[in-house]
């Protein structure tokens, strides 16, 4: 049995198909029985409440550091690895930042689920919380959009774009063939309302980052699923991965979770395997294949992004994204600091800046018309 499948299960989106699967499984053995109860009981289980503050003065202790703060960029080189709170180290499902701050009474807030609709007529329709959409192919209920998955192929290709704005947090589309696709804030995907017959599936993600939970190619006369995303091609047979392509970033990152797919561009073909990750650089025109932590990449479905010496730069542009507000330093040195932790979308950007800056590595900031200044 498919891991997937069982997680599948537990979040009650498997197709008809895969549910006939996972209860044969299921009811094959009182081990198959066992071993789904542990996997639904640790998926369910909340991580416990950590004590950031609790967390820092054990490693700070370790560290025998002074009670006086101790000033992380001094240390003397921009690229120090700045860990603000540690519970990183504790449970990675936890929120980097201290959330016992007050809030100012500029608050900034996200648009959780937002998206807009582009219809194959070119009708728009906006989506989001509290919305109920039905088009003649899908429907929403506010929070994603479902394409009806009977298998009826079409001679010529219909095409339906849904984009997820800056701020407009993430929103989900499940496509006809029974492929379920997360998109984050900032980005578009193209997709057939109807698949042709005994054609790859093929859809096109032209800017920001998706993750896809690949239905099956025996589910589909055994044709595959190709996703395009710039100069990139992704070929997969039933698969998850996670695609980022931003229009302001000159690397394509492919991160596998489960599977395995065929990553070309620029005439160089790669087949990678779970946890690994295609970075394509779109200027010098390479790929380069790393071993990763995948939940690093794909925790952003839950709300949450967690990351592994990121540059203090590289959170604000996911910060900006989320938020939607422009980012400009005007300490340019403090850009390539590196942080290890998590932030959850569900913080005001007041908290964020307020615990960054109570680690020294910026001396202040303030937002204006649009922008987040740091200095």
């Amino acid at each position: 049995m498919e891991y997937k499948l069982i997680i599948k299960k537990i979040e009650k989106t498997l197709s008809k198909e895969e549910a006939q699967l996972f209860e044969s499984w299921i009811n094959e053995s009182k081990e198959h029985q066992n071993y789904f109860d542990r996997i639904y009981k640790q998926y369910n289980t909340p991580s416990p409440k950590v004590d950031t503050k609790k967390g820092w003065n054990i490693v700070a202790a370790k560290l025998n550091l002074k009670k006086a703060p101790f000033n992380y960029y001094k240390v003397g080189y921009a690229v120090a690895i700045i860990v603000i709170f540690l519970n990183i180290f504790i449970s990675d499902r936890h929120q980097f930042f201290n959330d016992q701050l007050p809030l100012t009474k500029n608050t900034i807030k996200t648009n959780i689920n937002k998206a807009i609709l582009t219809s194959e007529t070119g009708a728009e329709y906006i989506l989001g919380k509290g919305k109920k959409v039905i088009t003649k192919n899908a429907i929403s209920d506010g929070e994603k959009l479902i394409y009806s998955t009977e298998e009826k192929f079409v001679e010529e290709e219909a095409y339906n774009y849904l984009k997820v704005p800056r701020g407009g947090g993430l929103f989900s589309v499940e496509l006809a063939d029974g492929t379920q696709v997360w998109l984050n804030s900032e980005s578009q995907l193209k997709y057939p309302v109807r698949f042709s017959k005994n054609k790859p599936r093929k859809v096109e993600l032209l800017y920001g980052e998706a993750y896809f939970d690949v239905s099956p190619s025996e589910l589909h006369q055994g044709v595959s699923f190709v996703l395009i995303a710039k100069e990139q091609q992704v070929e997969v047979l039933g698969t998850q991965f996670n695609v980022k392509a931003y229009k302001d970033e000159n690397h394509i990152y492919t991160t596998l979770i489960e599977g395995l797919v065929d990553v070309s561009a620029n005439g160089i073909s790669n087949k990678i395997i779970p946890k690994q990750q295609a970075i394509f650089n779109q200027k010098e025109r390479f790929f380069e294949i790393i071993t990763v932590d995948v939940s690093n990449y794909i925790s952003w479905k839950k709300g949450v992004y967690n990351f592994n010496k990121v540059t203090l730069k590289e959170i604000m542009n996911v910060i900006a994204r989320w938020y939607d507000y422009d980012v400009v330093f005007e300490n340019q040195n403090i850009e390539k600091i590196k942080f290890i932790g998590s932030l959850n979308r569900k913080q005001s950007i007041e908290d964020i800046l307020n615990n960054i800056k109570a680690t020294e590595t910026i001396t202040n900031y303030r937002i204006s018309n649009g922008t987040i200044i740091l200095n």
